[in-house]
């Protein structure tokens, strides 16, 4: 049975993407303290990296669930992108919302939002190669070797 690739990176792609947000997450909490001293930036990357993770367990499943299964059938590697950093934004919102300020208006924490967005956009981009699809479009796309004289220099 000949199947057709999928568009989606799998789940060990997603785990990669999940992680690589994960620390851009961190990664841009603890520069956004830097201005305090390195000291502070040092312990934002230890708080961060607690934080970000015990918040990342139960919401990241569902932003890749709703990713996935919203766009498994298109092509297009920036609409994926584009819904994970919509997922992201919504994330954010929500835990703005909820945990960090409860009843603020939503552009209050829009730092923490655009971070989030950034950050999980930008995991699943750097997943795009591990997609099965354009794996196999990049195959496709070699030029054919004319093998007669395998194994001559160029110009012989």
């Amino acid at each position: 049975m000949n199947r057709a690739p999928s568009y989606t990176p799998g789940w060990d792609g997603y785990v990669v993407a999940v992680l690589v947000s994960m620390g851009l997450t961190i990664l841009a909490l603890a520069i956004s303290i830097l201005s305090e001293g390195v000291g502070q930036a040092l312990a934002a990357l230890l708080v961060g990296t607690i934080y970000v993770t015990l918040f990342a367990v139960p919401t990241a499943p569902v932003g890749v669930l709703l990713v996935h299964l919203t766009c498994r059938g298109v092509r297009a590697q920036w609409v994926h992108v584009l819904a994970a950093g919509l997922a992201g934004l919504l994330t954010g919102l929500a835990f703005q919302q909820v945990v960090v300020d409860p009843g603020s208006g939503p552009l209050e924490g829009w730092f923490l939002t655009l971070v989030l967005g950034s950050a999980t956009a930008a995991g699943r981009a750097a997943v795009i190669p591990l997609v099965p699809a354009v794996i196999a479009r990049r195959r496709r796309s070699r030029r054919p070797v004319d093998d007669d004289f395998a194994g001559t220099p160029p110009g012989w």
